[in-house]
């Protein structure tokens, strides 16, 4: 069954990079640049440099760097997009102050137009700038002649859309008729080309390209203005499109700015956009609809072996609102197979409105082999053996930064596998901000368990760093001791110190400020002795 499961889906192998850091929203402050410069510039390059900042204690392992040439307005503030170079791959370590040097290769003839350099930051699933750092350019000049766009503003009448430079989804039942009225500033009668690359939405905020071609020739006099009939090609299935239209000359030079058109096609659908492993536990990305609508639908997932058999399987109904991100977890414990094959589903009453397989290569290394970091330190022993039990792990780097601080989030992860509780995807909202955090459901289990609680507003704060007194009130909780402790004679959290000191919980660990941000070596060494007391 599987087999012939397989042979309807391409299947894409992806190792797993686990991390003890599990993921987490990335805000748009969470860096800074600094130190912009324009190295050099000519005709043909810019280089620019600059300093990238991780203004956090969190490991970015997969960022991205985007310039765009863009055109500056004679203030020198007004602008749009001419030409989109690459993106580059980037990580940021903690609090790492990180200096980039990009070399941008302009495109041919350029217009004699004043330009700048504008670099946005990414990850694969979420915009970080929200506006572009501007890098102004001196020395490039280009030729006189350029095609404008002198109607900017959207318009929609009898089936029309007038495309605009920017501007607002177009929701339509089927591929919009879209006009264009440009001017040339050539001074001699020639032929353009418009040239259409279509984007589909793979993310809420990032999209994937699905079609690129070069349209036929349009006949421009000197000077003439006039409407032009946009020839995109339409793709039925409900979703969020965009399409990135520009004109070039006979030669492929683009001698225009990239008009960006969004547009989004009617009705129930749903993007599985990733399916990954991270420490025993399977995360699916879904994204809900385009068009502003929810769907009641039911997600199902399969989990097999190498084999074709079942490791595991699931079926759930679920409701996901109009571009809302859901992360839906399936926990798989003793994993004995090198590979998995995931197939997830997303179906109503009406069929089918997507389905993935994704196979993914388990990533196996021995104690020995990992985290170089914490050989010979106080940590080694209680990293290793956490780390066997499948109860922590590492960077993708094979490094495990002992000194780094741990959120709530995380910690609530790694008690809720000290005390090998099963969990479930947890519908309940116990806490106003973790409704579709990745934690959630061993958040919601711990609660339950009476071994964490809130803030007096009704969050829970996952994105905190989780203090040394936290850490050790959960650990003697959950080892039993609740009662006991509050008949201490002594205030939160004197009374759970010395009850940890009694038990011989804090081990050799030197803490000298127990409501300071707990290190992720610590938090290993109180974590094993804990899981040594409860067995």
């Amino acid at each position: 069954m599987l087999k012939k499961v397989l042979c309807f889906f391409a299947m894409i192998v992806i190792c797993s990079n686990v991390s003890f850091a599990e993921e987490e929203d990335i805000y748009k402050d969470f860096y800074t640049i600094s130190n912009k410069q324009v190295v050099s510039e000519n005709n043909e390059r810019v280089v620019i440099s600059f300093d990238i900042t991780n203004k956090t204690n969190n490991y970015y392992p997969e960022l991205y760097f985007t310039p765009t040439l863009m055109i500056s307005g004679e203030d020198g503030i007004f602008y749009s997009d001419y030409y989109k170079f690459d993106s580059t791959k980037f990580s940021l370590e903690a609090n790492e102050v990180k200096p980039v040097s990009l070399k941008l290769n302009l495109p041919k003839k350029l217009p004699n137009r004043k330009y700048m350099v504008g670099l946005v930051v990414y990850t694969i699933t979420h915009n970080v700038s929200f506006e572009p750092e501007l890098f102004y350019l001196s020395k490039v000049k280009g030729e006189d002649g350029f095609i404008d766009q002198i109607d900017a503003h959207w318009e929609l009448h009898d089936d029309k859309v007038v495309l605009p430079g920017t501007g607002p989804n177009v929701t339509v039942d089927e591929m919009p008729i879209a006009y264009l009225k440009l001017k040339s500033n050539f001074d001699y009668d020639r032929k353009i080309y418009p040239h259409y690359i279509i984007y589909e939405r793979s993310s809420i905020f990032n999209s994937i390209p699905i079609y690129n071609k070069f349209g036929d020739s349009i006949e421009f006099k000197a000077g003439e203005t006039k409407e032009i009939r946009l020839d995109v090609p339409g793709f039925p299935i409900p979703e969020s499109y965009l399409l990135n239209l520009s004109f070039t000359d006979e030669k492929g030079n683009q001698i225009s700015n990239v008009f960006d058109f969004r547009y989004v096609i009617k009705g129930e659908s749903a993007k599985i956009n990733s399916i990954v492993l991270e420490d025993n536990i399977i995360k699916t990305y879904i994204y809900g609809p385009a068009d502003g609508t929810t769907i009641d639908a039911k997600f199902e997932i399969a989990v097999y072996d190498e084999n074709g058999d079942t490791i595991k399987s699931e079926t759930k109904d679920i409701i996901i609102g109009a571009d809302e991100e859901v992360c839906f977890t399936t926990e798989i414990r003793n994993i004995k197979s090198n590979k998995i094959v995931v197939y997830a589903k997303v179906s109503t009453n009406e069929g089918t409105l997507v389905s993935k397989i994704e196979e993914i290569e388990v990533e196996r290394k021995s104690s020995n082999e990992i985290f170089p970091d914490i050989i010979g330190t106080k940590y080694e022993n209680a990293v290793k053996v956490l780390n066997g039990l499948g109860i922590i792990n590492g960077y993708p780097d094979n490094t495990f930064k002992p000194e780094n601080q741990i959120t709530r989030a995380e910690f609530s992860t790694i008690a809720t596998k000290l005390l090998n509780l099963d969990i479930s995807e947890d519908e309940d909202i116990i806490f106003n901000d973790v409704e579709n955090h990745w934690a959630k459901p061993y958040i919601n289990r711990l609660y339950k368990e009476g071994l964490v609680s809130g803030y007096p507003d009704g969050s829970f704060g996952p994105q905190n760093n989780v203090t040394y007194a936290e850490v050790i009130t959960i650990l003697v909780n959950a080892l039993g001791y609740k009662n006991e402790v509050n008949n201490i004679d002594m205030r939160w959290p004197n009374n759970y110190i010395s009850k940890a000191l009694t038990l011989g919980l804090k081990g050799d660990i030197d803490i000298l400020d127990y409501m300071k941000p707990a290190n992720r070596g610590d938090v290993s060494i109180l974590s094993l002795n804990a899981y040594l007391l409860n067995n």
